[in-house]
């Protein structure tokens, strides 16, 4: 029962990243119960084939579905957010004065890709906090720190 349990928060845990990142949750709560099950299968193979010891092999199961679970989890943390179609190219939002740093991936922890030129015009394609994935007219696309793009009036504004 406490199996069952620990698959249904874990489903919920990777469900819960791939929609932060644009993504629609329920083939990944699939895929994660897929791996939970399969990697239980194949340790209670390895185990039994290593011993016929019942704790042994349950223990080994054990591991292998934490293996699977722990699979998921790595395969929608990779994931990068879902940038919806865009029909044509419009730019929604400018680099504000100075300029600003923009990264590959939404991680302050990194080095900046590059830095934007004052006043480029972007489109903002998907918003992950405050971490916005844009894209310029030549098709480059990276990561902002969307509190300090400034806004274009669009076509219903004017």
């Amino acid at each position: 029962m406490l199996e069952l349990v620990a698959v249904w928060l874990l489903a919920g845990y990777v469900g819960g990243i791939a929609r932060d990142r644009g993504h629609k949750p329920i083939g990944y709560k699939w895929m994660t119960v897929g791996l939970w099950v399969g990697g239980e299968v194949i340790g209670a193979f390895v185990g039994a084939a290593v011993t016929r010891n019942f704790v042994s092999i349950y223990v080994c199961a054990l591991a292998g579905a934490a293996c699977g679970g722990l699979l998921a989890i790595l395969v929608v943390q990779s994931l990068v957010g879902r940038a919806p179609a865009i029909l044509f190219w419009y730019p929604t939002h400018t680099v504000p004065a100075g300029g600003m740093l923009a990264w590959v991936s939404p991680d302050w922890s990194r080095p900046p890709a590059t830095t934007l030129p004052e006043g480029l015009p972007l489109v903002v394609e998907t918003r992950a906090n405050d971490w916005w994935l844009v894209r310029a007219e030549n098709g480059w696309r990276g990561w902002v720190d969307g509190r300090a793009l400034q806004r274009r009036p669009g076509l219903l504004d004017r």
